[in-house]
């Protein structure tokens, strides 16, 4: 089955390199424009069916492309953006030298230790693991478009990826409104 995955346009809080997590944050004008561009990215028939994280920034983002898509849309809580406890708000900048960031736990599966109140990667990755589960068991004759957040997405790839020898998830990058396609 094909399976899309974007991710949701700009927001101020990208703009001043703070982790958002949960916060819900709306698109900014460049979000909004970034959405509404992405609309040609997308054919109608591309997608039967659109799973979108419950963050306002991602539904918007689902909403501007659904004008061209014209498919049911289900809003998914399991689709959030990693929650950052006490790090919401905070620079990544500021942030970089933390012994959690540095050492590579930040982004390591294998990681146990619970810092700032932070969601732990595995918790992530358990969370789109069992979403790209469900996708497949469920719409295995659909082609789907899965809207979300950066590091919901790191860890989604993941599962095609595969972790690397140490566990980490990796770097994978997905820019605003970029969708990349995966066969599932």
């Amino acid at each position: 089955m094909k399976l899309y995955v974007m991710r949701h346009g700009q927001t101020d809080w990208n703009i001043r390199q703070v982790y958002q997590g949960q916060t819900d944050i709306p698109l900014n004008e460049t979000g909004l424009a970034q959405a509404q561009a992405a609309k040609e990215k997308v054919w109608p028939g591309m997608a039967d069916l659109i799973l979108c994280s419950s963050l306002t920034r991602a539904r918007q983002t689902a909403a501007a492309v659904n004008e061209v898509l014209r498919v049911p849309v289900i809003y998914r809580p399991d689709m959030k953006e990693r929650y950052f406890g006490e790090w919401e708000g905070s620079s990544y900048v500021e942030k970089r030298a933390h012994p959690y960031v540095a050492s590579g736990d930040y982004d390591n599966y294998c990681c146990t230790e619970r810092v700032a109140g932070i969601e732990l990667c595995r918790e992530v990755c358990e969370r789109a693991w069992a979403l790209l589960r469900e996708v497949k068991e469920y719409y295995a004759d659909r082609s789907v478009l899965l809207v979300s957040h950066g590091s919901w997405l790191r860890a989604m790839s993941a599962y095609f990826r595969g972790l690397d020898e140490t566990g980490s998830v990796g770097h994978v990058r997905m820019d605003n409104c970029e969708i990349k396609e995966y066969e599932l």
